[in-house]
């Protein structure tokens, strides 16, 4: 009977699901950047703060004109996206949390980069990860 129990005991060690593994604790930013008359803006400069910690990461559009910049702590973060020829646009108090990502569109106008657009609506999350929709 003593030899048992060892046994079982590794038996139900096994049985029981590890969740600490695998938890998620990033989430991203994206999104498209085109100029006023929707064409995509190619190679846009995308400077990610973390207003709390003071952190920057910086990506850039690709030909398309779409970014994404993941791996980023929960937190409240500032968006500037410039680009030659362009006004810089920047969007404020973006939330980023724990496994969602963040939209950030920018139609960027006619301008110097020295002239900024300044956005201050928040951009709703996104959730990409699933392929469900409501049911009506």
């Amino acid at each position: 009977m003593k030899l048992l129990v060892p046994g079982l005991s590794f038996l139900m060690m096994l049985a029981v699901p590890v969740s600490v593994f695998g938890q998620a604790v990033y989430g991203s930013i994206s999104g498209n950047v085109t100029d006023a008359s929707g064409a995509s803006v190619p190679q846009a400069k995308i400077t990610v703060t973390d207003t709390g910690k003071g952190v920057t990461t910086t990506t850039q559009s690709n030909e398309s004109g779409n970014y994404s910049q993941t791996h980023l702590i929960i937190g409240v973060y500032d968006v500037r996206i410039e680009a030659s020829g362009f006004s810089a646009y920047v969007q404020k108090n973006v939330h980023v949390e724990v496994d969602a990502v963040t939209q950030v569109n920018a139609r960027l106008t006619l301008g110097s980069v020295g002239e900024t657009v300044n956005v201050t609506a928040e951009a709703p999350l996104l959730k990409t990860e699933k392929a469900t929709s409501p049911t009506p």
